[in-house]
């Protein structure tokens, strides 16, 4: 009897495995991300969004914050200049520790004295805000979950292996070693990422 239930069991997490996995796929399929729901006004955050019981020990221990008080801080990367050659090594050293730390442990960071001026971080945000208020036919040119290349737009850089996807819709573009031909980004972006360059 303890068999048959167990296969039961295991039967009826296929069958989730299976229809979540099909949610994921129409939701992907649409290739307008989060964005695409918030503008179909949906009544419910879907189902692929939210964590099950049965996968809450999944998240990270630290999420739960509510009982302690504690507050998260994201980690800030300083750029610095050394003043001399000789202290080039341990500054880069210092550097790339804690970008690696940080994306080890949150996943992303905030740098600070980069050196762009405010001007074109706030030209660069205007453009970000243009392009994800597009036409969504338009964007769904840059869907993509090739990010080689070019520039792209996909929600959830791990859709398909989380627990819970994240309510986020991401744009990016690979600059190294060169910016894509101007004729592929989007004209909501185009002038802004090459001034970074």
């Amino acid at each position: 009897m303890a068999f048959s239930e167990k296969r039961e069991n295991n039967g009826a997490a296929e069958d989730s495995n299976h229809s979540r996995l099909i949610k994921l796929r129409e939701f992907d399929d649409t290739k307008l991300g989060v964005k695409g729901l918030v503008d179909a006004a949906v009544a419910k955050v879907p189902e692929i969004f939210r964590i099950s019981n049965n996968n809450k020990h999944q998240l990270p221990s630290d999420l739960d914050h509510s009982s302690s008080g504690s507050v998260l801080t994201i980690p800030v990367i300083y750029l610095k200049h050394p003043n001399t050659t000789a202290a080039a090594a341990a500054v880069r050293r210092e550097i790339v520790g804690g970008i690696r730390g940080s994306c080890e442990e949150w996943g992303f960071f905030q740098v600070v004295n980069h050196g762009i001026p405010e001007g074109i971080l706030d030209e660069m945000i205007q453009g970000v805000r243009r392009f994800h208020e597009l036409d969504p036919e338009i964007k769904k040119r840059y869907y993509t979950r090739d990010l080689i290349s070019g520039f792209f737009l996909v929600s959830n850089f791990d859709l398909y292996r989380s627990a819970a996807a994240s309510w986020r819709d991401t744009m990016g573009c690979v600059a190294a070693p060169d910016l894509p031909p101007p004729e592929q980004l989007p004209d909501a972006t185009r002038g802004h990422i090459d001034r970074i360059q």
